[in-house]
């Protein structure tokens, strides 16, 4: 007889910041003193990750939650990790800040639903900083990450293209440090965001892992992918393609696909990863570029 595998999912809220990281930028990550876990629940998820400069949004719905867990979720700043397997097998679907939490009655169950968006308190971090002629892009960005209370990407740190001078004239950064960080990356090639609390940078139509994961029937590809229409006549088109959950595809990753029609590697330019632990749901939708 087959074993039969059943779907799982574990939330952790992280509340209460600590003392020390309240008035630095430890604030906006991993500054929470208690942990809150929420499991053998029925989870609904919606979760969009690209690689854009916006949080990557989430929509968790929690059915019957205890009175108790649902005055913790009043609780901001508060932060949310979801992971999703099968059985006790779970990986990370997605980490981002609580941007909003209300519960409500559905019939005869108590709905909990809950907003985030990835790096979304970091957003408040502000840049105010000046630079002096011929500053290396490396510093300019690491100094722009550290106002976030994140770092740098080693394979960026490390690449010769981000130690070219700015400029002759020195530069001011004014504004949100994402955005800033982006005005410098963006006459350069890369552009910036964050994933699961992690600053990612890429090399516009680049990825950022070497190693592809393979979308085909046998790995729980749903249906054919399908392909798009070129921008131009001089592009190749973009992909389409549809998996059972698949937490190890991520924005800026890479996935080989092997289909009757289709087979190539791709960048993932966007993943959509919707479940129910009660329901019919459960699968990622991506879209590449090839590469």
């Amino acid at each position: 007889m087959s074993r039969k595998f059943v779907r799982s999912v574990r939330v952790t809220i992280a509340t209460e910041l600590a003392q020390k990281v309240k008035k630095t930028n430890g604030r906006w990550f991993n500054g929470y003193t208690r942990e809150h876990v929420i499991e053998k629940l029925r989870v609904v998820f919606d979760v969009e990750k690209n690689l854009e400069q916006d949080a990557n949004g989430a929509t968790i719905k929690i059915h019957n939650l205890s009175e108790k867990s649902r005055g913790v979720l009043a609780r901001i700043p508060a932060h949310m990790h979801l992971e999703a397997g099968y059985d006790d097998n779970l990986h990370t679907i997605y980490k981002g800040d609580i941007t909003s939490a209300s519960s409500k009655r559905e019939g005869p169950n108590w709905v909990t639903t809950i907003k985030c968006g990835t790096g979304a308190n970091a957003k408040h971090a502000i840049a105010n900083t000046t630079f002096k002629s011929n500053v290396n892009t490396k510093t300019v960005i690491t100094d722009m990450a550290k106002t976030m209370g994140l770092h740098i990407p080693k394979s960026i740190a490390d690449a010769k293209g981000m130690l070219k001078s700015i400029t002759n004239e020195g530069i001011v950064l004014q504004g949100p440090a994402l955005p800033q960080m982006n005005k410098v990356l963006g006459p350069r090639g890369y552009k910036a965001s964050i994933q699961d609390d992690a600053l990612v940078i890429v090399k516009r139509g680049g990825v950022r892992m070497a190693e592809a994961v393979l979308v085909a029937q046998r790995t729980g590809m749903i249906g054919s992918p399908e392909l798009s229409s070129p921008d131009d006549s001089k592009s190749k088109p973009n992909v389409k393609a549809k998996m059972l959950i698949a937490p190890d595809i991520v924005a800026g990753g890479l996935i080989k696909i092997e289909s009757l029609r289709i087979s190539g590697t791709y960048g993932v330019d966007k993943v959509r990863h919707i479940g129910d632990t009660h329901g019919a749901a459960w699968y990622s939708e991506l879209e590449g570029f090839p590469v």
